[in-house]
């Protein structure tokens, strides 16, 4: 009689409730990415607020300032002109925000779509200067919550969107972690004292930027002994694979 060997090639698939411990154990990237996050530190500090116009050669100074060139939609921003005695009431400017929109001494405007737009202010008698701003896309960053034992959880990060991702365990205005973006973006373990129901948060900022993107928000309990894992299908695919479902 001839036994035939064959190769099985298992396929295993979490399911979403299931994500109890798998990346306990695994070393954190907080230390491996603490020089980029310094680097992006200094590029956000090289822009400082306010932003300066791009300067008009009639004066060879800027005639005003925004307070945020970049941000997720909607994105507010907030005018100062630089020249004293224009944009009163006796000596009106002009301000262009985007097209179909201009309007006398209007300080602040907010941009709805993403997009890249000229802002544009008109001094009577004088002439006009411009800063050009950027609005992105709102995204709210995909996350998955991993509970360890001890009331403890990790949080990883699926998305490439921003440049660094704001961390909040506790969803309390507090962040405890703000990591760079990375292929493998994981928290160190974070405890949660008193145990129970909390709601974590994530959300996408990039440097040089408004911090006004939206969050996302998941709800987790924390567990002081985790549960023993279960096997809850296991299915056929063809004649060299199987699917475990856990």
């Amino acid at each position: 009689m001839q036994t035939e060997n064959k190769n099985i090639t298992v396929i295993r698939r979490k399911s979403p409730a299931s994500s109890v411990g798998s990346l306990c154990n695994i070393p954190s990237v907080v230390k491996k990415n603490l020089l980029l996050l310094f680097f992006l530190i200094a590029i956000s500090t090289a822009y400082t607020q306010p932003y300066n116009s791009d300067g008009n050669t009639q004066l060879g100074t800027p005639y005003f300032q925004l307070d945020q060139i970049k941000g997720c939609a909607p994105l507010t921003i907030a005018v100062t002109t630089l020249i004293a005695g224009n944009c009163t009431g006796a000596n009106p400017c002009t301000m262009r925000y985007e097209t179909g929109f201009q309007q006398n001494n209007a300080f602040t405007h907010t941009f709805v779509n993403p997009g890249t737009y000229r802002v544009e202010v008109i001094y009577q008698g004088i002439g006009s200067d411009f800063i050009n701003i950027t609005v992105v896309p709102n995204v709210q960053p995909n996350f998955e919550i991993y509970a360890c034992s001890g009331n403890s959880a990790r949080i990883k990060v699926v998305d490439n969107t921003f440049q660094q991702y704001v961390i909040d365990f506790n969803n309390d205005g507090t962040p405890e972690n703000i990591l760079p973006f990375s292929n493998n973006i994981l928290t160190p373990p974070h405890a949660y004292v008193p145990p129970g129901v909390y709601v974590a948060s994530v959300r996408g900022r990039n440097t040089g930027s408004a911090d006004n993107c939206t969050a996302k928000t998941q709800p987790f309990t924390s567990l002081a002994v985790l549960p023993t894992p279960t096997m809850n299908t296991l299915t056929s695919i063809d004649a060299t694979s199987i699917k475990l479902d856990f």
